[in-house]
């Protein structure tokens, strides 16, 4: 007897040690981070940046409408540079905003190494530095058809883009024929080049009064006819305007672009079902060079719910043909319980871009079991990309949670995100599982996750947050900010 209780308690040890063992590297894995907090009222979006060119990412700070008490302006931009991994608790620049500001954007644009702020008004551009706060200089005398400012804040949209390559910016502003371009001329002094003429979608909304609102495309530069010059592309919801250069000269002119075309992609499957041509659709479009062949591709997602517990959607790729398109995608990846939340990132490092799609497979018991709990099974399925540039039509692997919700946010978890967690060069998934918790699955070898989360990570869960590198020592940082209360939480690897 002594000796079986002899041999019980050294496996019980073993056993305890082991545990012990497998709790400290999980406890380490999520807590190899030092969380900074920085109170800030009004705060709705954040930008992470190197503002000063010191190699360490700043942070960009836009508010909305706040206590005027306090801020004694209702637009401010605050600025907080980043210094020995750490910030300041207090802003280090601010810049309070005209009531007439509409539009900011930012970018080095004099090649002096520090970033500059242009700013769009109803009738002119004007720009502001953080080295000269106290200066506003005039860019630009033209009107947009960001015709009028909100009185609540101001929004920032990309408009400052190097469309020659020649390492001097250029401004694309929307206009209601089409996209003004402004280069600068031999004096540095801006001046209007070309316009390139494409059509916008208008709605009619019914608020206080009837509105026509115009929805703008989203302005990328991508490499569409591999001559190693970039094109720019408009993205809109249903179709993509491509305006394709040449070698460019100094001045951007009307020989800048050899040609435009407007691609339109089988957005109505013209073999959907009754129910799934009467369901409400979500569509979005990206451009992503998926098979590695110096061509830009194209995504649709196609998301459409027919009822609570199903939907009938997909994920529509179109591969390019030396710039060309067919109408029907080359391939749909069929996605039931898919509501068009996805991820787009090389998994196994092979160089091609491989596909993770958040799945929501419910199900009459699964909906029963949610109203009387409110825990709901999610996850995630990983589609590869194959050599031949396709994806196998079942996934190549499946992860799988169970989250608390909300039933007003049961479709879709507040944070997700794949990212290089723990330094070995392999993506991670970062999920909330409730409104405190955070789960990480840590990819083991190349294409294979975790079955069973690794460890969890305590903290209020936002839907806004920035994931990356803000401290460049190769690791994933976690920026959240919160609108009420208004905060900023930061979790930074490595020590403080």
């Amino acid at each position: 007897m002594g000796r079986w209780t002899d041999i019980n308690q050294k496996m019980g040890m073993k056993l305890f040690f082991i545990i012990f063992i497998f709790i400290q590297v999980s406890v380490c894995l999520a807590t190899d981070r030092y969380e900074i907090r920085i109170p800030l009222s009004g705060v709705y979006q954040v930008f992470p940046a190197d503002l000063d060119n010191d190699k360490g990412l700043d942070l960009i700070v836009l508010h909305r409408k706040a206590d005027e008490l306090q801020f004694h302006s209702s637009r401010l931009v605050s600025l907080f540079f980043q210094q020995s991994n750490n910030f300041k608790p207090n802003p280090d620049v601010q810049y309070k905003a005209d009531m007439q500001d509409i539009i900011i954007d930012w970018a080095d644009c004099n090649g002096d190494g520090f970033t500059e702020f242009f700013i769009i008004r109803p009738e002119s551009i004007v720009s502001w530095s953080p080295q000269l706060p106290d200066s506003i200089i005039p860019v630009l005398s033209s009107t947009s058809i960001f015709s009028g400012a909100d009185s609540d804040r101001m929004v920032h949209w990309p408009f400052l883009w190097d469309v020659n390559q020649d390492s001097s910016l250029e401004i694309i502003l929307n206009q209601k024929q089409g996209l003004d371009i402004y280069s600068k001329d031999s004096l540095d002094h801006y001046r209007f080049s070309i316009r390139l003429d494409m059509r916008f979608k208008h709605t009619l909304i019914q608020e206080k009064s009837l509105i026509l609102q115009t929805c703008l495309p989203q302005i990328v530069l991508k490499e569409m006819n591999r001559d190693n010059w970039p094109d720019i592309v408009a993205v809109f919801d249903d179709r993509l305007a491509v305006f394709t250069s040449q070698i460019q000269p100094d001045m951007i002119d009307d020989e800048t672009f050899l040609s435009s075309q407007e691609i339109q992609f089988a957005i109505e499957d013209p073999h959907l079902s009754m129910l799934e041509a009467l369901a409400p659709t979500d569509m979005s479009i990206e451009v992503e060079d998926l098979n590695r062949d110096g061509y830009s591709d194209v995504i649709l997602s196609r998301a459409s719910k027919a009822s609570f517990t199903k939907t009938l959607s997909q994920l529509q790729i179109y591969f390019s043909r030396r710039g060309q398109f067919q109408t029907l995608p080359d391939q749909v990846l069929m996605a039931e319980n898919f509501y068009g939340d996805h991820a787009i990132a090389d998994f196994n490092h092979d160089g091609r871009k491989d596909m993770a799609l958040l799945q929501f497979p419910i199900g009459l018991v699964g909906a029963a079991k949610f109203l009387l709990t409110r825990r709901i099974k999610y996850g995630f399925d990983i589609y590869l990309q194959t050599p031949n540039g396709q994806f196998n039509n079942e996934p190549d692997q499946q992860l799988r949670f169970i989250r608390h919700s909300k039933i007003r946010n049961v479709l879709k978890p507040e944070f997700f995100t794949f990212a290089d967690w723990n330094g070995d060069h392999l993506l991670d998934l970062l999920v909330n599982i409730d409104h405190q918790r955070i789960v990480c699955f840590i990819q083991k070898d190349v294409d294979e996750f975790s079955k069973k989360p690794d460890f969890e990570i305590n903290i209020p869960v936002s839907p806004h947050f920035w994931i990356g590198d803000l401290n460049k020592d190769r690791q994933a940082d976690l920026v959240f900010w919160y609108e009420n209360p208004g905060e900023i939480r930061c979790l930074i690897s490595g020590s403080n």
